[in-house]
């Protein structure tokens, strides 16, 4: 009998469920990454900091003052 601890539901090790969600690929051990990054230059994941800077300027800011 192996002396790691395995999650029952899932048989996979502890940490790599979050509930249903699983956070590493059973096979190969790489994080999976939700929402899947792509190299789409219209992605928001991909934006330089200054655009995504000013857009929270202008949609988050105007909300302490309300």
């Amino acid at each position: 009998m192996s002396s790691k601890a395995v999650d029952p539901s899932s048989g996979a090790p502890p940490g790599h469920n979050l509930g249903d969600l699983r956070l590493r690929h059973h096979e190969t051990n790489e994080i999976i990454l939700i929402p899947t990054p792509s190299n789409d230059p219209h992605d928001p994941l991909n934006w330089q900091a200054t655009p995504v800077g000013l857009i929270n300027r202008y949609v988050y800011f105007p909300t302490l003052y309300d």
